[in-house]
């Protein structure tokens, strides 16, 4: 996704010297328990900003507010490092019995390689979609970069660019409502909750 920096106040000159027009968000950063955008710019330099610093490109939002990058919390992701840190906390402050064959030391060191092993790219778009389906997301069409890419000879990254800012795009969302509004009265006879 690309971004645009929109506040450089306070930040090192070094850092200011690396940003450019828009900037490549490549992931999610945690340090110290404070959450930072990493970008990269055409050059390959990296930077670690605050989110409130930054908003996708060609979106009036901050970075923070739109729902098209989240955190991460699969495969090596926040959650799991998490995860994993507070278990080795918990082993190493858990007495142990050196004399027992059933030390809970062990039984965490277990739990915490089954964390480190946890993989979402394991699990098939399929199985994914169902998941998202039980915590009630609309999955029946989702699209992906092919859907563009099949029409465009164009890089992935541009692509989901496309994406995003069409699915993210004022009429489009407009009508979406408007459709399940005629549903939820047409078809179910439902009452809106402000009227």
């Amino acid at each position: 996704m690309r971004v645009e920096v929109i506040n450089t106040d306070g930040l090192k000159e070094s850092d200011k010297n690396k940003i450019e027009a828009t900037m490549k968000f490549t992931r999610w950063w945690e340090e110290n328990d404070t959450m930072f955008c990493e970008l990269k710019n055409s050059k390959d330099e990296i930077i670690r900003i605050f989110p409130e610093r930054v908003k996708p490109f060609h979106h009036p939002a901050s970075l923070n507010d739109v729902k098209v990058v989240s955190r991460p919390t699969s495969s090596g992701g926040v959650m799991k490092e998490r995860i994993s840190e507070k278990l080795r906390d918990l082993r190493d402050n858990t007495p142990c019995d050196e004399e027992s064959t059933n030390c809970g030391c062990e039984k965490f060191d277990e739990i915490i390689d089954l964390v480190d092993q946890l993989d979402l790219k394991d699990s098939s778009s399929e199985d994914l979609r169902q998941e998202l389906k039980l915590r009630g997301y609309q999955t029946d069409n989702l699209w992906h970069i092919d859907d563009v890419m099949q029409n465009y000879d164009c890089e992935s990254e541009v692509a989901m660019e496309i994406l995003e800012l069409a699915m993210n795009n004022e009429w489009v969302i407009e009508n979406i409502f408007t459709i399940v509004d005629e549903y939820a009265d047409t078809d179910f006879n439902l009452k809106k909750k402000n009227q």
